[in-house]
């Protein structure tokens, strides 16, 4: 049986990121790429489907060797390297 809707919650490290903040006077998002290497100090979302596609949406931050925290919606261009991910399905009507 197929999952249709999910909650997430994700640990671990990536070694490039996407990640962008809404900006409603241009009611997009705005998007930062980065290659260097991040220790994922939190990462949650959620999963849904429909007959024809699948949407994620998360958010995440992103801690340096410093210290330094960056965040925001991640997107496609982020490179896992090491991680966990824990996944809830959720039950009921859409």
């Amino acid at each position: 049986m197929a999952v249709s809707a999910a909650s997430f919650s994700a640990s671990g490290s990536v070694s490039a990121f996407t990640i962008g903040t809404y900006d409603p006077s241009q009611q997009v998002y705005v998007t930062y790429a980065e290659e260097a290497p991040r220790e994922i100090a939190s990462c949650s979302g959620t999963v849904s489907t429909t007959k024809t596609e699948t949407d994620v949406n998360a958010r995440i931050l992103l801690c340096d060797a410093q210290g330094s925290v960056t965040g925001g919606r991640l997107f496609p261009g982020t490179i896992l390297v090491a991680g966990e991910i824990v996944i809830q399905e959720l039950i009921g009507p859409p």
